[in-house]
């Protein structure tokens, strides 16, 4: 827990978990108490580190071999739908030729044509140069965003505000939170 720049351990479990308990459950338990220790313990972590690379690779190479199968069988179901949608739809224009308004109402389904809507395509940088002529500034947005690079650049942070570094003005609407402390350990 952080308590202004102090560091402390409210309890081991919290950070090893069940072999810590394991270990507390022993007449004598193990601890770190020495380099040598420390840096076996580093190579085990190091070690686990590389056993989860190598389930992670494992799993990798199965969920790979899987979703390919899958798409497969996927593909080749779709391909027997479209085939007999194709029919269908063959069946359904024999009919038209007979009743323009015919379709097809069986127990499994229904088939019928539907007339789908105009598609719309746009060339923007065309469009808006025209809205901009003819006066439709309401055709057109514009997206306000803040740029924090440049931000940053020009205000100074205090303790529990930001201010901008030339006049010293309090900025509003930003918040500082100050970061925990966290142990860090590092493989070689």
């Amino acid at each position: 827990m952080k308590n202004n720049n102090e560091f402390r351990v409210e309890s081991m479990s919290d950070y090893l978990g069940e072999e810590y308990e394991e270990q507390m459950d022993q007449e004598t338990p193990w601890e770190i108490d020495n380099d040598e220790k420390a840096n076996w313990a580093l190579r085990k972590c190091a070690e686990i580190e590389e056993e989860k690379e190598r389930i992670s690779d494992l799993a990798a190479a199965e969920t790979l071999k899987i979703a390919t199968w899958k798409e497969k069988q996927i593909e080749q179901l779709q391909k027997s739908r479209e085939y007999f949608e194709g029919m269908l739809g063959y069946y359904l224009m024999r009919l038209r030729e007979k009743n323009d308004k015919a379709k097809i109402n069986v127990p499994n389904g229904t088939v019928y044509t539907r007339k789908s809507p105009q598609k719309w395509s746009y060339d923007e940088e065309k469009v808006i140069a025209w809205a901009k002529e003819a006066g439709k500034s309401d055709w057109i947005m514009i997206r306000e965003e803040l740029n924090k690079a440049d931000l940053k650049k020009q205000v100074k942070a205090l303790e529990s505000e930001v201010v901008l570094e030339s006049t010293g003005e309090v900025i509003e609407g930003i918040t500082l939170t100050d970061g925990e402390e966290k142990v860090v350990v590092r493989l070689k």
